[in-house]
């Protein structure tokens, strides 16, 4: 039944999307943050951006398009200093800001800023383009360029199902958490952030003495 499924490039790019939105790091810390403090606009902003990342890497894979992934591939080391160092620089000043009470007012600089640190955090992590890719050698590629799109399309659909969920979830059980919790999570989220970061530069580090 399983593989009956997973013969529809749509269903089988939502199964990928769901798995690659799936492990809770320090988008998903985002994300419950401020679906705790009742932003589900804000809480979507930031899956939005970790989906859209899903997708681009779902199209580089699915398509096929060998020069970036050699690219990507060729640079992983640089790219990871570099997205690495950033990731820490984010990871720091969330840690070390203050955390304010949600505005009555949602800006909409507010949820570009939420998209565009999600959006960062992902496409800076190559954890995420060779989840991606492992992902879609496992599950298998499409075998025509619509299917291609359409598995595209339900990598999308699938972390953005996934995102929608872990935010609604959230926000059944927000009332439960108070002011000291939210300045904990935001402690929890930059250091969170701040680790992958450092992990990120590690790996990278390590690759680059090799």
């Amino acid at each position: 039944m399983f593989d009956s499924i997973t013969e529809i490039p749509f269903l089988r790019g939502l199964i990928m999307g769901l798995l690659m939105a799936a492990p809770v790091g320090a988008v998903g810390v985002m994300c419950v943050k401020r679906a705790m403090r009742g932003e589900w606009a804000r809480a979507m902003a930031v899956g939005l951006g970790s989906a859209t990342v899903d997708a681009i890497f779902g199209a580089i894979a699915g398509l096929g398009l060998t020069l970036i992934a050699t690219i990507v591939m060729s640079y992983q080391t640089e790219l990871g200093l570099a997205g690495g160092l950033i990731i820490t620089g984010l990871g720091a000043a969330i840690y070390f800001a203050q955390p304010k009470d949600a505005t009555p007012g949602l800006e909409f600089q507010q949820l570009w800023r939420d998209l565009a640190k999600a959006f960062t955090l992902s496409i800076a992590n190559p954890a995420t383009f060779l989840g991606a890719l492992g992902l879609f050698a496992a599950l298998g590629p499409a075998s025509t360029r619509q299917s291609v799109w359409m598995l595209v399309t339900g990598v999308f659909s699938g972390s953005i199902l996934w995102w929608s969920f872990l935010s609604a979830v959230t926000r059944l059980f927000r009332h439960r958490f108070g002011i000291e919790s939210l300045q904990r999570l935001n402690k929890i989220e930059g250091i969170v952030i701040g680790v992958v970061g450092l992990v990120v530069v590690a790996v990278a580090a390590i690759n680059a003495l090799r």
